[in-house]
């Protein structure tokens, strides 16, 4: 048991090392990140981080990138000593629809945000992989992520391959009524509120 708890804990530092020196060494190289090499980068880190728990890797979710992209825009001018709830984000009906999400695909999936002064690359991951974040990353429940960064804000909203989760386009606008968006603004909420 305690070569099994140690296996387990050198396999993780390990992946961990190794997504933080891919991150180290696409800023070394001269070359900077751009924001989409940087949503890669952040994205093939935290996969190297499921992969050490032997779960399968995370897929783009591109609808699910735009609701990222526009919360973060949100929370941008956000001071990281502030404690933002990204939940409380006014607005949100209006996101889905720019982002062309139908309400209803949107309750399994879940929002994470950190804000990292400069946005330093190891440092996004490791907030969101070594902290009580990392417990969703962990979860085989959620198949894709999308991904939006503002100032230093990092957005990572979670979603998964049934419907409820998938972050999918709009079947039936009228069926989303204000009940919907109840609805969801309380699982977001109470999600907030467990961690």
């Amino acid at each position: 048991m305690v070569i099994s708890l140690f296996t387990h804990h050198l396999r993780l530092l390990t992946s961990l090392l190794l997504a933080n020196l891919l991150l180290l060494a696409s800023v070394t190289h001269g070359t900077h990140l751009t924001q989409h090499n940087e949503k890669e980068s952040l994205l093939k880190g935290i996969n190297v981080f499921r992969q050490s728990q032997n779960l399968s890797a995370l897929t783009m979710n591109y609808k699910a990138s735009c609701f990222a992209k526009e919360i973060a825009k949100q929370l941008e001018g956000e001071s990281c000593s502030q404690v933002t709830d990204p939940n409380s984000v006014p607005g949100v009906p209006d996101i889905l629809k720019k982002c062309k999400v139908n309400i209803n695909s949107t309750t399994d999936g879940l929002m994470l945000s950190v804000c990292v002064v400069n946005r330093v690359p190891n440092l996004v991951l490791n907030n969101f992989t070594q902290t009580f974040y990392g417990k969703y990353l962990k979860s085989s429940k959620f198949t894709g992520a999308g991904i939006g960064k503002e100032d230093d804000w990092t957005v990572v909203v979670l979603s998964t391959s049934t419907p409820a989760g998938s972050f999918s386009s709009f079947a039936c606008r009228s069926a989303c009524g204000s009940l919907c968006y109840l609805i969801v603004l309380l699982g977001l909420f109470l999600t907030w509120l467990i961690e």
